[in-house]
């Protein structure tokens, strides 16, 4: 009877945990796709330990981010006077640079971040 009880319980708890991951997975896509929307662009470059930190946030949302990677887009991170990784730019032209937490990004855009 114990043993059925502890199978439960896990089940149910590994059940509760794939629930969270997902919601959480959904949450944060529609925040990447909300920044993109509102014309906020990160660029870095792949070698940059504070571009994959900031990547490492949305983890696979961050599929949705308008990101230029510099090293393949050199033009275009030249074009937008890119000094430094990671460098976020609004669509007014706003610049914020270096890695940014998920709720400062939210407050700079008003892109609601759920949890």
């Amino acid at each position: 009877m114990k043993r059925i009880t502890i199978i439960v319980t896990g089940i149910f708890f590994a059940l509760f945990i794939a629930g969270t991951v997902t919601a959480q997975d959904s949450n944060l896509d529609e925040f990447a796709k909300c920044l993109t929307d509102k014309g906020f662009k990160m660029y870095g470059a792949d070698w940059c330990q504070h571009c994959l930190s900031q990547k490492e946030l949305f983890g696979e949302s961050f599929q949705y981010i308008d990101f230029t990677e510099c090293e393949q887009s050199p033009k275009a991170c030249n074009d937008a006077k890119i000094q430094a990784y990671p460098t976020w730019i609004s669509k007014d032209g706003q610049r914020y640079g270096g890695k940014r937490s998920l709720q400062k990004l939210s407050d700079l855009s008003g892109c609601p971040l759920s949890e």
